[in-house]
């Protein structure tokens, strides 16, 4: 029997997920803005969402691998329907300071395990040889982030910024039903068993100093990215602009990862080494923050956000290949979450001194040390990171 591609059914997923998506990661922060949050308050509502996915994904992952009777569809539709309850509760209640604070932070933490467990979706397809194309689907996902945050950013200056409230009620609603519909394997999963037993952590620590090292740099590279991504509204108007231009500078970055995810592989097969890559995104990354940081208009700060091309569009599934080449198979799992766990810090430290420094010094102070530490962090990996080989597969 012929096996049903299921690429644009998972394509759907991703699109309404992102919408949604859109709202609880890139509008917190007018929101709580609207609703009398200082900066540091926000920074602080934000780490403390970054704080709550660290220690409930794992406990959430583990419970998926265990149940025998709860399906990741349904795990993720309950999730999605918290979110959705979030959302109503959000809309309906006053605006006072504790219960939006922490109807917000759900909202951030939810989104990002779901997004954890909608990968594991697809993986558990592909293990059990199911047609579907991840990089596509992924990438009308990130299409659909942009479109939203270009009509959200619209609509907020025209009805406020509430709006964003109701739109992601919808988009979770919707989530449900194509997640729920999705198919499930055809085919039990077959895990891969690896011989040998995964190093401890001291022992991948000391096996690996150099790998561990480039995680570290990835925290000092990503707090210009986390600066510039939680306060783009405060960016954007002291630049002169307001919620659509905000929209737009969030849609750009959204637009162009569709094309850059999409031509990665074919740009790893023409340079060859990964670390190269690497090396390019830090530097991109540091640039985009000192562009952002110079600009004296909106129209540069645009041109800055498409620089996203080459910074973190790049970044993210260079960390992914450079962990397959450089980690031994027993422990690519740690490495990956090494990885991960740098973006996570970088998120909580960014969220929290990005506020602080915004209500103390302003704008410019809070990019002008974000460019510093980025560019702190590229040179670093520089020297750091270690010159890789294509396998033979590649």
């Amino acid at each position: 029997m012929k096996t049903k591609n299921l690429t644009a059914h998972y394509a759907w997923i991703q699109s309404v997920f992102w919408i949604s998506g859109c709202c609880t990661l890139t509008y917190t922060t007018p929101l709580l803005q609207s609703r009398g949050f200082t900066n540091t308050e926000i920074g602080v509502t934000l780490a403390l969402a970054s704080c709550l996915t660290i220690l409930l994904q794992p406990f959430i992952a583990a419970f998926a691998d265990r149940s025998k009777t709860l399906t990741l569809n349904r795990l993720i539709s309950m999730l999605l329907a918290l979110t959705a309850v979030c959302s109503l509760v959000l809309l309906l209640i006053p605006q006072v300071f504790l219960p939006t604070a922490i109807l917000c932070v759900l909202l951030s933490t939810l989104t990002r395990m779901q997004n954890s467990l909608l990968t594991s979706l697809s993986s558990e397809q592909i293990q059990a040889g199911g047609k579907l194309n991840f990089s596509l689907a992924r990438g009308v996902g990130s299409f659909s982030f942009a479109v939203a945050s270009l009509i959200i950013g619209y609509l907020t200056d025209r009805v406020g910024v509430d709006i964003v409230i109701p739109i992601c009620l919808v988009g979770a609603l919707a989530a449900i039903v194509v997640v729920l519909t999705f198919p499930r394997p055809a085919a039990p999963v077959v895990r891969e068993k690896v011989a040998e037993a995964p190093a401890t952590l001291p022992e991948f620590v000391r096996n690996n100093g150099r790998f561990v090292g480039f995680a570290l740099c990835l925290i000092l590279i990503y707090l210009s990215h986390i600066f510039i991504n939680s306060f783009t509204i405060q960016i954007v108007t002291s630049r002169g602009g307001s919620g659509a231009e905000m929209g737009l500078a969030s849609a750009i970055g959204g637009f162009l990862e569709l094309p850059a995810m999409a031509l990665f592989p074919f740009l790893l097969k023409k340079v060859g080494s990964v670390s190269t890559i690497l090396k390019m995104s830090a530097v991109a990354m540091t640039v985009k923050s000192l562009i952002t940081f110079l600009a004296p208009n909106l129209g540069w700060f645009y041109f800055a956000q498409a620089l996203q091309f080459f910074a973190y569009a790049m970044l993210i599934p260079a960390g992914v290949y450079y962990v397959n080449r450089m980690i031994a198979a027993k422990d690519k799992v740690k490495g990956q979450s090494l990885v991960d766990m740098a973006q996570v810090t970088a998120a909580v430290a960014g969220s929290v001194l990005g506020g602080i420094f915004l209500d103390l010094r302003g704008v410019d102070f809070m990019l002008i040390i974000g460019t510093v530490v980025s560019g702190i962090g590229a040179l670093l990996l520089f020297f750091l990171i270690q010159k890789d080989h294509p396998p033979k597969e590649e």
